[in-house]
């Protein structure tokens, strides 16, 4: 019995040393775990004061003690976290449109942008091209305003800095579009000029570069020395010319003491027409009179299209026949520069030349015979030659040797 107690006591002091020893560790363990949960409610207070300022979470709230309302403060805290998550993510994807808006090279991925590790790095990144482009953008301005200085157009720099849109960014260039549009302007209708310049030197240019430019300038030097040997050739014409008029000037004058004579033939010409059978109510034509020209008929003998003239066989000489009675009396048609004839051309139909004549040798009517043929061009008498006569080419006129040439009227002053 007695060594039974003995081993009681024992047992029991046993269980009660370890029980101390329990106790000991258990409250260590207590220590412990307080300590650890301070140093986490620090860090949570702290997080949570630092993610926002205004934080109602307080170190009162984490207190171990207060375990049961941990989980609740706790949920807020995971709130504050996922708002900064959140406002985070958003940086990065703002950061990522805004890096490939600037131009940033190899522009990082969304979730690059999102990467604690990498936020700094692709901030640095993004800020130095912003920073590039804001450069560039100075120097572009700056580039324009020097640009519309030059030419005198006035570029207002604090506009193009203040622009918000497209819209701004037009209005604010507009004095420059306008100077540009001017220029176009002028450009083409130099080229328009040169084009015509060119057709008109007989040659034919894009004009799009310098030697377009060059190759006018040469087509007009060539045209200005064929101008000189025209000039010369004209010269020489005025010269003939000259002489022509002093031998019509005294041919003139024969012609007036003609007249004279001619008044006192009058009444021996009356009993002319009894003697030759002309019938007594006979009148006939004075001498370039609108009866006799009436009566023109000649032909287109010589073209020169270069100098621009033509010659027709009627001159000085020439006569129309006036019948009575059976008879042909001659008439002088007495030409000059007053004198205004029509060129046309038969066809195959009336080709043969007795179409043109009656039958007693008079040329047919001019009325008439312009129903028979075709209209070439209407031309005043410049020169009068003993059996010639030379006229202008008008203007775009296609007249050639063989057209048929009458009588239209005379030139008024």
């Amino acid at each position: 019995m007695k060594i039974l107690n003995i081993t009681l006591s024992i047992v029991i002091f046993l269980l009660a040393a370890a029980s101390a020893v329990f106790s000991y560790f258990l409250f260590e363990k207590r220590a412990q775990f307080v300590n650890s949960h301070s140093a986490m409610a620090t860090a949570i207070r702290e997080s949570s004061v630092a993610l926002d300022p205004t934080s109602d979470i307080t170190m009162d709230k984490l207190a171990h003690h207060k375990h049961a309302e941990l989980n609740g403060h706790l949920a807020l805290f995971k709130k504050q976290v996922d708002a900064v998550i959140e406002q985070r993510n958003r940086m990065g994807d703002a950061l990522h449109v805004i890096g490939g808006n600037v131009g940033v090279k190899s522009n990082p991925t969304k979730e690059e942008y999102r990467s604690l590790e990498m936020t700094q790095g692709n901030i640095n990144r993004v800020q130095n091209q912003v920073r590039s482009v804001v450069t560039n953008r100075k120097e572009t301005v700056d580039a324009i305003v020097r640009l519309g200085g030059k030419y005198r157009v006035k570029i207002s720099d604090g506009a193009l800095y203040n622009a918000s849109d497209d819209q701004d960014y037009l209005k604010a260039l507009s004095p420059l579009t306008a100077f540009v549009d001017s220029v176009i302007n002028t450009r083409n209708t130099y080229g328009n000029v040169l084009k015509q310049v060119a057709l008109a030197a007989g040659a034919r240019v894009n004009v799009r570069t310098g030697s377009d430019a060059n190759t006018v300038l040469v087509a007009v030097r060539k045209k200005a020395a064929e101008v000189a040997g025209l000039s010369k050739k004209l010269r020489e014409m005025q010269n003939e010319n000259r002489r022509l008029t002093a031998s019509n000037n005294a041919k003139d004058k024969q012609l007036t003491a003609a007249a004279r004579r001619y008044a006192d033939s009058q009444n021996a010409l009356r009993d002319l027409k009894a003697s030759i059978g002309v019938a007594q109510d006979f009148v006939p034509w004075k001498p370039g009179s609108e009866e006799a020209r009436s009566r023109l008929f000649g032909k287109v003998v010589n073209v020169d299209r270069e100098l621009g003239y033509f010659v027709i066989d009627l001159g000085a000489n020439s006569v129309v026949y006036q019948t009575s009675n059976k008879k042909r009396l001659p008439v002088r048609l007495n030409l000059d520069d007053k004198v205004e004839v029509m060129v046309i051309r038969g066809n195959a139909g009336n080709s043969n030349p007795e179409l043109w004549l009656n039958k007693d040798g008079s040329v047919v009517a001019s009325a008439d015979l312009v129903k028979m043929d075709v209209f070439v061009a209407s031309s005043c008498i410049k020169k009068v030659g003993e059996n010639a006569c030379v006229l202008d080419i008008p203007v775009g006129a296609d007249i050639n040797v063989g057209d048929i040439v009458l009588y239209k009227g005379v030139k008024k002053d």
